[in-house]
């Protein structure tokens, strides 16, 4: 299987729906800002202003196609993110590794919008899809590692070794029962078992009966003087990976 076959058929569901309604668009999108996965954690609505009135929108009210309109944007997003040799994580980039070391590699291929919750100064990627999270050790200075596919290059170029997990994040479906996430050492078999969950997840996503659930899933952070170039190594697509 071709990796990353998944993403396309991820993206074509969404394709179908990628003009947004003004009732359900969601926050401005800054690219001032550069975007760090973090853990998910579930929203309960967001809000609208029309006219100088604001009205908050709740999911669980919306239908799945509404839902699939207000997530007008689809794209991968990495995250790389150094361990120190007391076991902090620090973030490190978007996309590429610094120095010789262990780091927390996250792929991010989600829907989302761009939201600033009520009381919150702080802007938020809000999706569903599917996170693969890979810890490394990199035996090579600045490894690129924007997608599963450059992942897997660099594995047969033994320039990493770790181990990789997948999980769905706001994908809700009994089918998804007896469909385990692949974990396991980093090995070109794990690679190709998570490129195959995601193309699960991604046919069960247009599933009538499956319910989508949007969560935080990135953080925006204003780009650093120290960092400025890690911010064009996230090279960016909508409406298709």
């Amino acid at each position: 299987m071709k990796i990353l076959a998944s993403l396309a058929i991820f993206s074509a569901f969404f394709l179908e729906s990628c003009t947004i309604p003004t009732s359900l668009s969601g926050g401005n999108r800054s690219d001032d800002l550069v975007w760090r996965s973090i853990k998910p954690s579930p929203i309960e609505s967001f809000s609208k202003t029309k006219n100088n009135v604001t009205t908050e929108i709740f999911f669980e009210d919306l239908t799945n196609a509404q839902i699939r309109d207000y997530l007008g944007i689809t794209e991968w997003q990495s995250t790389v993110e150094k361990r120190d040799i007391n076991g902090n994580i620090g973030f490190s980039g978007v996309g590429l590794t610094g120095e010789k070391g262990r780091y927390i590699v996250t792929l991010d291929y989600m829907a989302y919008q761009v939201e600033e919750p009520q009381g919150s100064d702080k802007s938020y990627h809000v999706g569903v899809g599917i996170r693969i999270t890979i810890d490394v050790n990199t035996s090579k200075i600045g490894i690129e590692v924007p997608n599963l596919q450059a992942v897997s290059a660099a594995f047969k170029r033994n320039y990493m070794s770790g181990t990789i997990k997948a999980q769905k994040i706001g994908v809700i479906s009994d089918k998804l029962a007896l469909l385990n996430p692949p974990a396991g050492d980093l090995s070109e078999g794990t690679i190709q078992l998570a490129d195959r969950y995601a193309l699960s997840v991604s046919a069960i996503m247009s599933d009538s009966t499956t319910k989508l659930k949007p969560y935080k899933i990135a953080i925006g952070e204003p780009v650093s003087k120290s960092a400025p170039i890690l911010q064009v190594k996230r090279k960016k697509f909508l409406g298709i990976f």
